[in-house]
């Protein structure tokens, strides 16, 4: 039983051993302070998140350049008569049919 009111006392002498102590101000500079460093942590990032989605364009644009080439190639050197602007022509024409051109 003495235990527990000695923890008691404890516990109110814990409870109470801020009375009367005063708060310290905060710096007028901090929230500047943290307001920048948010700002330049966000700049970093979008450099980082940035990078790799432009090369993974010109990458996707590479390969779609490749294919093309090669799907044209092919079809010039079918034995139509056809060269590759008539072929290239063609193409693009029935694209904007499609598309109500």
């Amino acid at each position: 039983m003495e235990n527990n009111k000695h923890s008691g006392q404890w516990i109110d002498e814990v409870m109470n051993s801020l009375n009367g102590v005063q708060r310290i101000p905060a710096n007028p500079l901090l929230y500047d302070k943290v307001m920048a460093a948010i700002n330049t942590r966000k700049q970093g990032n979008n450099i980082k998140i940035l990078l790799p989605r432009i090369a993974a364009v010109a990458v996707l644009l590479l390969v779609i350049n490749a294919f093309s080439i090669v799907h044209y190639t092919k079809k010039v050197n079918q034995p139509t008569g056809q060269n590759l602007y008539q072929v290239v022509n063609e193409e693009f024409t029935s694209l904007a049919a499609d598309d109500g051109y």
